[in-house]
């Protein structure tokens, strides 16, 4: 299949080829979504593939956009598709289009309400029909296999394929850590199973196949691996005078497993990045109209039209050591934590959506016809109780008002940010906060907008900031700490790892410079302003 002829298919009819026209013959081999900013590492890089993007990830940085160019040209990629671009990306960068005519690389770009499946799904289609397998019905297993990987249709309809073609007995597949996923709930392999696990010494190898015989049937094991990675085991059932076809069958079959396995970590990939950037896009109300932000979030099947309030779940950690490596904790909180998590609010109510950010979860509560009273409060100690505090750390979970309108989410997501922030600040972690609770603490935003009562406060405690400086002191830092913690010294002695007396003699210095107890009404309210303003 040559670039030229994507034209032809119904993803791209209204394409164009905006530079590199002299490069359309150039072969594809495979075609995927191309997200990474990152061009360093290219071990994604596949000769001859074509790339789907938006450049959402760089959009901003025009020259990381020419450098990821410079990178696919390298690898002899097939060409790009851009997508969506009136939506994020404005325009292509002059230098872009120069260089993919020099180097003959087609940059299509493809109609801006024309969706990545819309594209992929055609071309993949294309490009499987040259795949050929003689013992399997290849287009009939090929187009389960598409429609799962686009439509995230139930993939069991596949494996029932397989085995109903494989016609040589009984056949079930296990994931990698020997988890059964195909026939579901079978009594019958739990046996058998077990039988593997015991009798591993018994295990023949005849031709490098791995055979069991058990209650006098005989079973081929087919360790499923491409490029090193480890993807499950295949069980099948065979005769004694078939086992050459069985296995031949069975190496077909093999691949088209490793295919969806691949294939539908791959879509879980995409997806979840889409989620992120949908969510950034929510938070700012980054889009061009309402339509557009319905209709892009129903495309990763989000119903922001029902959703009448937001729940923020910050990761405390990543903020406690933003230096430290942490992408053994990200993977740990993707893979289990987040989804006891989705699987909690998901449980509450099927319309709630939960999304995964860097540093924390957003989950957006739909509107219920009959409202439970306490039913945030049930959802907000059910994620407490959850939370794995030893591997994955404290949290603060933030909740916002309610609201009617969709369009209100980024004041909504505001709120919630605010809530968890001086929750978590002042009544400490691993507790909910929600924002109607705030009191005063919930108008900081619009009193630090506040230009004339921030100057006003700022030179409350100027004479202490420049005691400090001139004589290398810490009066200002002492006075926040015997707010914080209730004029209580040994607290404070303790979180400044200093001596009680220290302490005193420092609240009698305060007071000697100022001319006041700024811990005393009438001047507390304005300190306690004044340290609430600074911390953020």
């Amino acid at each position: 299949m040559k670039v030229r002829d994507v034209f032809s298919l119904s993803g791209l009819k209204y394409a164009y080829i905006k530079a590199g026209i002299d490069g359309l013959d150039n072969n594809i081999s495979s075609v995927t979504v191309l997200e990474v900013a990152e061009t360093k590492e290219q071990s994604w890089l596949i000769e001859g593939q074509l790339y789907i993007t938006s450049l959402y990830a760089v959009m901003n940085n025009l020259e990381q956009q020419l450098e990821i160019f410079e990178t696919l040209i390298e690898a002899k990629s097939a060409g790009v598709i851009i997508c969506h671009l009136d939506l994020w990306l404005k325009n292509i960068d002059p230098r872009i289009e120069e260089l993919c005519n020099k180097m003959n690389f087609p940059l299509i770009i493809a109609n801006s309400e024309t969706t990545y499946i819309e594209i992929m799904n055609p071309i993949i289609l294309k490009l499987m029909e040259k795949i050929s397998g003689g013992y399997l019905d290849v287009n009939h297993m090929q187009n389960k296999l598409i429609e799962y990987v686009v439509s995230k249709k139930d993939v069991n309809v596949i494996y029932k394929t397989m085995t109903d073609f494989y016609g040589n007995g009984k056949m079930w597949f296990l994931d990698i850590d020997n988890k059964l996923i195909y026939p579901k709930y079978n009594t019958e392999f739990s046996k058998l199973l077990n039988q593997i696990f015991e009798r591993s010494n018994e295990i023949q190898t005849i031709d490098d196949k791995k055979i069991l015989t058990f209650n006098d049937r005989k079973y081929i094991l087919k360790f499923v691996r491409s490029q090193g990675i480890f993807f499950g085991t295949i069980v099948a059932e065979y005769e004694d005078n078939n086992l050459k076809d069985s296995d031949s069958i069975l190496d077909i079959i093999s691949r088209i497993y490793t295919l969806i396995s691949t294939k539908s970590g791959r879509v879980s990939e995409i997806e979840m990045q889409r989620q992120q950037e949908y969510i950034g896009d929510l938070i700012t109300w980054n889009f061009r109209s309402d339509e557009v932000a319905i209709k892009i979030g129903k495309d990763l099947n989000w119903n922001i039209q029902k959703i009448s309030r937001i729940i923020v779940l910050n990761i405390n950690k990543f903020q406690e050591n933003p230096s430290e490596n942490l992408r053994e904790l990200e993977r740990y909180i993707e893979s289990i934590q987040f989804q006891k998590t989705k699987a909690i609010i998901k449980r509450e109510n099927n319309d709630n959506l939960v999304g995964l950010r860097s540093d924390f979860i957003i989950i957006l509560i739909a509107k219920q016809t009959v409202e439970i009273e306490d039913r945030i409060n049930r959802i907000c100690n059910q994620l407490l109780e959850s939370w794995d505090n030893d591997l994955a750390g404290n949290i603060s979970i933030g909740v916002s008002n309610e609201f009617n309108d969709f369009r209100d989410m980024p004041k909504a997501y505001t709120e919630a940010i605010d809530a968890y922030k001086y929750g978590r600040r002042y009544f400490g972690e691993n507790k909910y906060t929600l924002f109607r609770d705030l009191g005063c603490f919930g108008m900081i935003r619009e009193f630090r907008e506040n230009q004339k009562l921030t100057t006003s406060l700022g030179y409350l405690f100027q004479k202490l900031k420049d005691y400090d400086e001139k004589n290398k002191q810490d009066l200002y830092n002492t006075l926040s700490q015997l707010i914080f913690n209730d004029m209580d010294v040994d607290k404070v002695a303790d979180s400044m790892y200093i001596h009680k007396n220290t302490v005193h003699y420092r609240k009698n210095k305060i007071i000697d410079l100022l001319g006041f107890e700024p811990w005393k009404m009438p001047y507390l309210l304005n300190t306690l302003m004044v340290f609430a303003l600074e911390n953020k």
